[in-house]
């Protein structure tokens, strides 16, 4: 979840929008690309996605449409709560998910999607720590006793939110962690347990439940689990959401990276467990436009070059009164969208993942300069990639230059207003390790280089 911007960060955001002469206004960039210089590597687990449980008798267990519109992303991980209800029964844990399904389904078809499943254990402030102990072990035993075990864990879910009937105090809370990752561990030494899956982290209001569980789970933690949506209850200008809640996503990871060093003295991998771009948009006006994929390009590359994995929320929606749009595929045809085909902010992904049309960007993030700040530049090598995400309600010229390239064309693919789905528009030439290109206005372009 996120509040309100910061009155720096506001001012910050008008300054972009208002002042003369600034990039908002601008008709032309310029954007360099040394694909010499790494920053950071990538690989499958970065890309992931969680399984809500919702969808309205369409999910991956029974929905081969849905299925392969998520198999088209190789997803690397997918992520589930799983509980065990009142008849022993292990089942999908979120509010009003399908209970008719066994948690078994859910792993069978995660995994035949060709993602690792990591599974939410339960935790409930209600009852004792020896019953979530218990349901940890038991949870891990039966995946073990299959021949295929699970492990990859998170211990609850947003246990900070005061809306959340099983919270519980961050001491409490961290203490319970110690012992489930313990426990798991000496289960099985290739198990791995995160936490503490806050629902935001916003270190201008201070971070006191990150800062307690890094203090007392610190030296045990496998990787750190937040949330982190764009907008919710509050409400920003597409502006807003394209610059300064951007931006935030960068500053927000240094942040917890440097908070990390200085508790645990470790270097501990982060995730942000569930994001979108808005966890409450009643009536679809945000998420059901292209906005979203021009937003989900910028936020995906930026959370990877700040070398953090990442799991969208989520693969279906699970109440349309307050969430329309948040399924990376439609639940009932919201926005007039086919049942189970993609929703906008699929199409931001894509054209990260290429979508089973074009080539998934590569393994290494390499380093990029744009002279305008609502163009921004995320490219890999291994495989050469380039994804230029136009947030200005113009169309930019841009000229690229490329330094450690030697060939003379690249495959340009453009999601647009008009053309939502990738589109590939033309063959680029490449004179000189440079090249010049139209960006529509609110578009976001991959460029494929041999």
């Amino acid at each position: 979840m996120r509040t309100k911007p910061t009155m720096a960060a506001a001012l910050l955001t008008a300054a972009v929008l208002l002042l003369p002469g600034l990039p908002a206004h601008a008709a032309t960039a310029t954007v360099t690309v040394d694909f010499t210089k790494p920053v950071t590597t990538l690989d499958a687990n970065d890309y992931g996605l969680d399984i809500t449980g919702y969808g309205n008798q369409h999910y991956i267990t029974n929905d081969s449409k849905h299925r392969e519109n998520l198999r088209r992303q190789r997803f690397g991980v997918l992520r589930m709560e799983l509980m065990y209800d009142a008849n022993g029964k292990l089942v999908c844990g979120g509010s009003y998910c399908d209970t008719a399904i066994t948690g078994d389904a859910w792993v069978a078809a995660i995994r035949e999607l060709g993602a690792e499943p990591m599974l939410i254990l339960p935790a409930d402030g209600r009852r004792s720590a020896a019953e979530d102990l218990a349901d940890a072990q038991n949870i891990y035993q039966h995946f073990k006793a299959t021949g295929t075990p699970v492990r990859k864990f998170i211990y609850g879910n947003e246990h900070d939110n005061g809306g959340n009937p099983k919270k519980m105090t961050a001491d409490e809370y961290s203490a319970r962690y110690n012992q489930v990752h313990d426990a798991l561990h000496a289960l099985d030494s290739a198990v791995q347990v995160g936490g503490p899956a806050l629902a935001s982290y916003e270190p201008q209001f201070g971070t006191p439940y990150m800062d307690t569980f890094l203090s007392v789970s610190g030296s045990r933690v496998d990787f750190i689990d937040y949330h982190d949506y764009g907008a919710g209850y509050a409400r920003y200008t597409p502006e807003e959401l394209l610059t300064t809640v951007i931006d935030s996503y960068r500053s927000d990871i240094a942040d917890l990276k440097a908070r990390i060093a200085r508790l645990t003295g470790r270097d501990v991998p982060i995730q942000i467990g569930e994001w979108n771009m808005d966890y409450s948009d009643p009536d679809g006006t945000l998420m059901l436009s292209h906005l979203a994929t021009v937003w989900g390009a910028a936020a995906l590359g930026t959370m990877l070059q700040s070398g953090v994995a990442t799991l969208l929320y989520g693969d279906k929606n699970g109440n349309a009164a307050k969430n329309t749009g948040l399924g990376i595929t439609s639940t009932e045809g919201e926005g007039g969208i086919p049942v189970s085909d993609p929703t906008p902010i699929y199409h931001g992904l894509g054209m990260f993942t290429g979508e089973g049309l074009f080539r998934h960007f590569g393994a290494t993030m390499v380093t990029t300069t744009s002279s305008n700040n609502l163009l921004r530049a995320f490219a890999s090598t291994g495989a050469k990639n380039i994804v230029l995400v136009n947030a200005a309600t113009t169309a930019t010229t841009t000229t690229l230059n490329l330094t450690g390239y030697s060939a003379d064309t690249a495959q340009v693919w453009q999601s647009t207003e008009t053309a939502g789905t990738p589109q590939q528009t033309r063959t680029l030439p490449i004179a000189n390790r440079t090249a010049t290109l139209a960006l529509p206005a609110r578009s976001v372009t991959t460029l494929v280089l041999p």
